[in-house]
C-alpha cells in the first residue's frame, strides 16, 4: 500500500497506476502529460510535475489557469523549476444570466472569449433576442436557455419537452410534432448548416 506522504501517478487510458515513491532516486525530474491541470505530484524522491494542456479543452475547464513548466537541470544538483502562465489564446467562459441586458453588455465587454452563455427566463428566447446575443458577440459557442416557467415546456399533447438535449434532437421533435413525420436526412444537413454558420 501506497504510504501517507506518496501519492500515486494518476492511472490514465488503461495504464497501471505508478506509486510517486517508485521513481528512482537517480531521476532528477518527471514532467508528465495527458492531465489538463496544473498538479504538482509530489516533490519526493524529485519533483513530479503535470504542467497543464497549453489551452483550455472544454468548457469543464472554462476559467481554468494554464501553464508551462521551466526547468533548469544540472547533473547531481536538484531541479530548479518554475510554473508560468499562459496569457495567449482565447479564454473559455461559462456565463449564466437571468438578464439579457446584462448577458449583452458582459458580452460587450468580453469580445476575445470563447463562450457557453444560459439564459435564465420565464419564457423561451425570442428569434430577435437570439439575433441580438450573437450579433455581439462571435465566440459564443453554445446557448443554452433555461425556461423558469415548467407550463411552457409543455406541448400541446401534455409531453414535457427536454431542453438538455441536443439541437439537432429538439429539431427532430419539433419537426416531428407540427408535421406528424421525422424530417428528412437533406433537411438534417441543411439544419445543421445553419447552425455550424451561426
Amino acid at each position: 500500500p501506497e504510504s501517507d506522504d506518496e501519492r500515486s501517478i494518476v492511472n490514465l487510458g488503461g495504464a497501471e497506476a505508478i506509486l510517486s515513491g517508485s521513481i528512482p532516486e537517480q531521476i532528477q525530474y518527471a514532467a508528465l502529460g495527458h492531465i489538463h491541470k496544473h498538479w504538482k505530484v509530489a516533490s519526493k524522491p524529485c519533483p513530479i510535475v503535470y504542467s497543464s494542456s497549453p489551452l483550455c479543452y472544454s468548457f469543464s475547464e472554462a476559467g481554468q489557469q494554464k501553464y508551462v513548466v521551466i526547468g533548469n537541470a544540472t547533473p547531481g544538483n536538484p531541479v530548479e523549476y518554475e510554473k508560468v502562465e499562459l496569457k495567449s489564446g482565447r479564454a473559455v467562459l461559462r456565463k449564466v444570466f437571468e438578464n439579457l441586458d446584462e448577458a449583452l453588455v458582459w458580452l460587450e465587454q468580453n469580445p476575445d472569449a470563447l463562450v457557453e452563455l444560459t439564459i435564465i427566463s420565464d419564457s423561451y428566447l425570442s428569434a430577435e433576442s437570439t439575433r441580438r446575443l450573437y450579433g455581439v458577440h462571435s465566440g459564443i459557442v453554445d446557448l443554452i436557455p433555461h425556461v423558469k416557467n415548467q407550463d411552457l415546456l409543455q406541448t400541446e399533447s401534455g409531453h414535457a419537452v427536454d431542453l438538455s438535449v441536443d439541437k439537432t434532437s429538439l429539431f427532430k421533435s419539433f419537426f416531428l410534432h407540427q408535421k406528424g413525420q421525422e424530417p428528412s436526412e437533406e433537411l438534417i444537413k441543411i439544419f445543421e448548416e445553419v447552425l455550424r454558420d451561426e
